[in-house]
């Protein structure tokens, strides 16, 4: 019934009148807002609903609600929080690849926050595998920054996902960023430090994580290297130190049975694809440090004529990489 004919009748005074006229103008705008989010594939989700993440609802000071695109990362699944140093070194961004992807290899889901360095190294190295990569923006989701990380940004929309609790065309402001980072730590089940400086921005997402009762993790580094100072600290202090994958796998995994159960049986169809001579080559090689021909021959047992044969088929089924003249490396994913 129009406003009009409800007065004519004497259904509604003047005042209810004109509250049902706001009313209605005021849910045309929220529904005009909301079309618009769906136009531009952005999802809205409020803490009241089902689907919104359970993790970030028993965090202190946790979103009332969020805005993303792609998918939100999934309850049931185990979660990691990778973060470090924007400006970090060549070991840095190697280790941060060969952790990133064995994690997600395992069925663990990866969050970080996309900036330069560590963060978006990790979200590169994770996307494709397994446990995918997300990302929680200090911007509005539409809003891809830094914007040397667009082609991981669009990666994410598609395989992951990227989140906010900053409203679409919100641009990235200082203080925004540390308010985000409750929420990197809040989707995780433990945080997983590569290289910090002391008093780094990073030790901002560690307190986050400690208030909320999560695991960390530390890379350790060489005390004279100041990009390791803020980690080693941190070590020092109660987190725990990590050399290997599987010190964050089973610990995290250990919450998760079935997933541990899933992994070792993907673990053991992914070695009866290979030949005897290929498990030999492949068990003496590694993800970060080249292994030159002679010393595969030597450790194997192959010789060099058969073994060039060998690697160029592994390397044609891109599961090792020559990574220098007559040098191996394992690929990450292997």
């Amino acid at each position: 019934m129009k406003i009009s004919e409800m007065l004519q009748r004497r259904i509604v005074n003047e005042e209810q009148a004109s509250r049902i006229a706001f009313e209605k103008d005021n849910e045309y705008k929220i529904q005009k807002c909301y079309d618009e989010l769906e136009q531009r594939d952005i999802k809205f989700i409020t803490c009241t609903e089902k689907e919104f993440p359970k993790k970030l609802k028993n965090i202190p000071d946790g979103p009332k609600y969020l805005f993303y695109k792609g998918k939100l990362p999934d309850d049931a699944l185990p979660s990691v929080s990778i973060i470090g140093a924007r400006k970090c070194d060549e070991y840095g961004a190697q280790m941060t690849k060969h952790f990133a992807a064995k994690l997600s290899q395992a069925g663990i889901q990866i969050i970080s926050g996309m900036a330069d360095g560590i963060d978006g190294i990790a979200g590169r190295a994770s996307v494709n595998e397994v446990g995918g990569s997300f990302a929680v923006l200090g911007t509005g989701v539409d809003n891809c920054f830094p914007v040397a990380n667009y082609d991981l940004y669009k990666e994410l929309i598609q395989k992951g996902g990227v989140i906010s609790e900053y409203v679409p065309k919100t641009p990235g402001k200082k203080y925004h960023f540390p308010r985000r980072n409750r929420i990197i730590s809040g989707l995780s089940d433990g945080l997983f430090v590569i290289q910090a400086r002391l008093h780094s921005g990073t030790s901002i997402t560690v307190d986050c994580a400690l208030k909320q009762g999560k695991d960390i993790f530390c890379l350790p580094g060489r005390i004279t290297d100041t990009l390791s100072t803020g980690t080693n600290l941190m070590i020092r202090d109660g987190a725990r130190l990590v050399i290997d994958p599987d010190d964050i796998i089973s610990e995290i995994l250990g919450k998760y049975k079935q997933l541990i159960l899933n992994f070792n049986q993907k673990q053991k169809e992914i070695e009866d694809i290979f030949s005897p001579d290929e498990k030999k080559i492949l068990s003496c090689l590694d993800e970060v440090k080249a292994v030159h021909l002679d010393e595969i021959s030597e450790k194997t047992e192959i010789p060099i004529t058969a073994l060039y044969g060998i690697l160029f088929t592994l390397i044609s089924r891109k599961i090792v990489i020559e990574a220098d003249n007559n040098c191996y490396l394992k690929a990450v994913r292997f």
